[in-house]
């Protein structure tokens, strides 16, 4: 089949540090074939939308400004694509754990 879907997973989670927010690189379609790009949105019950990667057209996508909490990332073949219903949407849990605020932090004496 020309639609093939490949790898869907995390990759990376960087952690919410010191008030700033983290970053999740996830694998989104390696060893596949998909010739119109994946959507993949990343969304967290309690706030909503966080992310929408729009079209991915490459075997990874990283979204960054991710507060702490766990979010669904949801693969899904785009809406107006030539190959429409090949496949259902997929989804994954992630956690972008809250390390608090003195992470990234040195103390000590000299």
């Amino acid at each position: 089949s020309y639609n093939m879907p490949g790898g869907f997973g995390v990759l990376n989670v960087m952690p919410a540090c010191n008030g700033l927010n983290g970053a999740v690189t996830l694998d989104v379609n390696s060893g596949g074939s998909m010739p119109g790009g994946w959507n993949v949105r990343m969304e967290n019950a309690a706030s909503g939308v966080v992310a929408d990667s729009d079209i991915s057209m490459f075997d990874q996508v990283t979204f960054t400004g991710i507060p702490a909490g766990t979010y669904d990332v949801i693969r899904r073949i785009p809406v107006g694509s030539a190959y429409p219903g090949t496949c259902p949407p997929e989804t994954l849990s992630v956690t972008v754990p809250d390390l608090g605020v003195s992470c990234g932090t040195i103390s000590g004496r000299v």
